[in-house]
């Protein structure tokens, strides 16, 4: 593994795990939502991108970069409607 895709695979991994904790410790449901929403727009994709320059031009590196676009194209449309139902829910009576 070379230098590259050891720093960017590490910078996901603690985006991950401090948005992670983020979400833990966060009060309101909202709140969580945003954490979770950093994970998948920034700390998967360099995940995904560390696998990628780690495992070189391959079929399975062709996989992991199809799941980790898909992640991020449909992360925010995801945590949108989530939000728009949880708002939903806590102004009704």
């Amino acid at each position: 593994m070379n230098v590259l895709a050891q720093s960017v695979t590490g910078a996901g991994v603690v985006l991950v795990v401090a948005g992670t904790l983020g979400a833990v410790f966060a009060a309101a449901n909202l709140v969580r939502l945003h954490y979770l929403s950093a994970i998948t727009l920034i700390g998967c994709p360099l995940i995904g991108a560390g696998l990628v320059v780690t495992d070189g031009f391959s079929l399975t590196s062709a996989m992991v970069a199809l799941t980790t676009v898909t992640l991020a194209l449909t992360g925010p449309v995801l945590s949108t409607s989530t939000g728009r139902f949880l708002a939903r829910i806590e102004d009704e009576p």
